[in-house]
């Protein structure tokens, strides 16, 4: 599948996520993103494996390929030679196609308001509806779609209008749905599914009732969530640079769409209506594509620092203990005077002082004195100034100090007066 991240195995995708595909009426064809609404996975007895290119696909006979020129064809009905059409309209061609026998699990997904998508690597162009077309695809969906509607109304607020009335209908569905999601993945072909066929439509009828009284009991929350979306997509079309030749016009899409998604919310909130989720839809689509574009405009982020990145993966070490042997101010200041024959004592930091942190601040903002940051593996020392006494060196109170940090990104510095 192909999302706004690139390409993901359709089996990792879930209610919500947004694909690529195409709105293949009017004049001309065109790009657009859609809303997974729901993910389907059955077993099928018989399988096509497809070769396109250096690609391979394995799925059910009947799922609905575009063929430039002939329109949709199932891919049972596919065979080498047969164009495709891929992403940006690059031309496709199956390579190979060869049915194989056996127990093969297929997964399908039903996209919000978006006919076509592209599946696989290269982007081949598939029909949006071929799980909606076989009964035993139908059948085999009934027990997910139950349990969803179920897990959807207990997690509405107890006091949510409706709620209590959906839960009592959806598992009252649950007996007859699940053994009808058993025939649709046990049967071997559409005419052995085809006595149950008004059960599963009345089963179907139900379903689609509840999940549209669902859509409508969830929308409050999913508006205001969506207006958020649309504040910081202004917000972020607001920063873009002066230069950007599409900010301003950006700028008024993320306005207007942040305008219609308030209008939205006000009649929700004064008359629920069905309708309105059609409406929520549209709003969402618009607002993802919008996204895209405001990504596209701003500009690249700055490139890595290494110096930075190197201070990131850093690690203390204790190499420079003899610089913390003090436990009270007047030890630190004996301690670091020289001896009685003059040998210099090391500095000593004040007991209260964590410097591990101060001397991880002190490489990020101190003065280089030597070494290269740009060198990813050299040794580096800085000189700081930490704006406050630290701890003695010489027998004198000193603000200053060095850090260092070596090959293996370890460091450690101690008070020094410069």
């Amino acid at each position: 599948m192909h999302g706004e991240a690139g390409s993901m195995p359709i089996e990792a995708l879930q209610v919500g996520d947004r694909v690529l595909g195409m709105e293949m009426g009017g004049a001309s064809p065109r790009p657009a993103i859609g809303i997974v609404q729901h993910v389907f996975t059955r077993t099928v007895g018989q399988a096509v494996r497809l070769e396109i290119g250096d690609e391979l696909l394995v799925c059910s006979l009947e799922h609905p390929f575009y063929v430039p020129g002939r329109g949709w064809l199932a891919a049972g009905e596919l065979e080498a030679g047969t164009p495709l059409l891929g992403r940006g309209g690059r031309p496709l061609e199956v390579t190979r196609a060869t049915r194989i026998d056996g127990e093969h699990t297929v997964h399908n997904i039903e996209v919000a308001g978006l006919h076509d998508y592209f599946v696989g690597d290269g982007g081949v162009l598939v029909h949006n509806k071929a799980m909606r077309w076989m009964l035993q695809d139908r059948a085999a969906a009934l027990e997910g779609r139950t349990a969803e509607v179920i897990e959807r109304a207990s997690a509405l607020p107890e006091d949510a209008p409706g709620r209590a009335e959906i839960l009592e209908q959806a598992r009252a569905l649950e007996p007859e749905a699940g053994r009808l999601a058993e025939r649709g993945r046990s049967a071997a072909d559409e005419s052995a599914i085809e006595p149950e066929r008004a059960a599963i439509e009345r089963i179907e009828d139900a379903l689609s009732e509840l999940e549209t009284r669902l859509e409508v009991a969830e929308l409050p929350p999913e508006l205001a969530a969506l207006a958020d979306e649309a504040r910081a997509l202004e917000t972020r079309a607001n920063d873009l640079p002066a230069e950007v030749p599409a900010k301003w016009e950006l700028l008024s899409e993320a306005q207007r769409l942040r305008g219609e998604i308030e209008a939205v919310r006000e009649l929700m909130e004064d008359s629920p209506d069905p309708a309105l989720v059609d409406e929520y839809w549209a709003l969402r689509r618009q607002l993802a594509d919008l996204e895209r574009r405001i990504s596209e405009a701003e500009p690249a982020p700055p490139a890595a620092d290494p110096w930075q990145e190197r201070l990131e993966r850093a690690r203390w070490t204790d190499h420079g203990r003899k610089h913390m042997k003090a436990r009270t101010a007047e030890e630190a200041r004996e301690m670091s005077r020289p001896s009685e024959r003059g040998e210099t004592q090391p500095s000593q930091y004040l007991p209260d002082v964590d410097n591990a942190a101060l001397e991880l601040e002190a490489l990020r903002n101190g003065e280089v004195i030597r070494g290269d940051p740009a060198d990813p593996h050299g040794t580096v020392h800085v000189r700081y100034d930490a704006g406050r006494v630290i701890g003695y060196d010489g027998g004198e109170a000193v603000t200053t100090m060095r850090a260092e940090i070596s090959s293996g990104d370890v460091y450690h510095g101690h008070p020094r007066n410069f």
